[in-house]
């Protein structure tokens, strides 16, 4: 009795689903064509004036000001561009992380959305410069000094479980993050010298005390 009384309750709810089904058929059919024929009619048109240029896409997004660097060469990264033997060191910032770097180092940081794998990117915000002889502190930055790097990879790291959980509230919840990374190879510290030279200069300028009263 039990059965058939399940039964018939299952048998009413599908044929209240299928009398609502049959309802909706015909709007659906009609919205389905609209969208059929308004694409239709815009390939015509299209095709038909031809000169018309489609529009421009919308700029990529891109972090560029938070992480500090800036595309130079799209696709442009090549073993050739590597600057070996160079005895020079810098720290840069990217993002919220600093790094000691040296040409021919690699490097992860967190994505640089809008460098793709292969581009040569310029990190901007030097910390500080240093050679065997010299050593640059910035205030904030090292002006003049530029890190030049290559995108070898865009990758996701390991997963991170992030478990939450309200004792006495039946409450739990697990959860897993992976973050998006870019690995940076150095090629090149460039206007270090120079920077280095500017100092020197301007350490020997003599600049001429003012002439006050002699004391008493």
């Amino acid at each position: 009795r039990r059965i058939a009384a399940g039964a018939a309750a299952a048998e009413q709810r599908w044929m209240r689903g299928q009398r609502w089904r049959e309802q909706r058929a015909p709007w659906r059919q009609q919205a389905l064509g609209w969208t059929t024929q308004r694409g239709c009619g815009f390939a015509a048109s299209a095709s038909a004036e031809g000169a018309e240029a489609p529009a421009p896409a919308p700029a990529q997004r891109t972090n560029a000001a938070k992480m500090g660097f800036s595309v130079l060469e799209r696709r442009g990264y090549t073993p050739d561009k590597l600057a070996r033997g160079k005895a020079e060191f810098a720290v840069v910032a990217v993002g919220p992380h600093q790094f000691k770097v040296s040409p021919d180092d690699v490097i992860v940081t967190e994505k640089l959305i809008g460098a793709g794998v292969g581009d040569v990117v310029s990190l901007e915000n030097v910390l500080l410069w240093g050679n065997a002889q010299d050593t640059l502190i910035g205030r904030p930055t090292v002006d003049g000094v530029t890190v030049t790097a290559g995108v070898e990879e865009q990758f996701r790291d390991a997963t991170i479980i992030v478990h939450k959980k309200k004792r006495r509230k039946g409450y739990q919840r697990t959860n897993g993050h992976r973050q998006q990374l870019t690995k940076l190879r150095v090629l090149d510290i460039a206007g270090g010298e120079e920077a280095a030279s500017a100092a020197d200069r301007w350490e020997e300028h003599d600049v001429e005390e003012p002439k006050g009263e002699a004391p008493n």
